[in-house]
């Protein structure tokens, strides 16, 4: 059970854009989906780096599962990606 927690870059002048980007949110809905699967037990979502290397660890609780798959809904409905929405409304069924 182990997951290769990914890093994104933050630009601290435009905090909001990295969870604009399709890898982030991509990034929601396999750290969900395997946290449901048992395949992994962790709440380290990701790691923030700032320009100067610091990072930051992001967590994503349980009980915020729920709020983050809609964002995604919205974001990958936005985008046209419409088998992402799919799997998206299966993994909130299963909550």
């Amino acid at each position: 059970m182990e997951d290769n927690i990914p890093k994104f870059e933050l630009d601290i002048s435009s905090p909001g854009a990295t969870a604009d980007t399709e890898e982030f949110q991509n990034r929601i809905v396999e750290f969900i989906s395997k946290n449901i699967s048992g395949e992994i037990e962790t709440k380290i979502l990701c790691y923030f780096v700032s320009i100067d290397g610091t990072e930051v660890e992001a967590k994503l609780p349980k009980k915020a599962y729920k709020q983050a798959l809609l964002k995604s809904l919205e974001f990958f409905t936005e985008v046209e990606n419409y088998e992402k929405c799919k799997t998206i409304k299966e993994l909130t069924e299963k909550l």
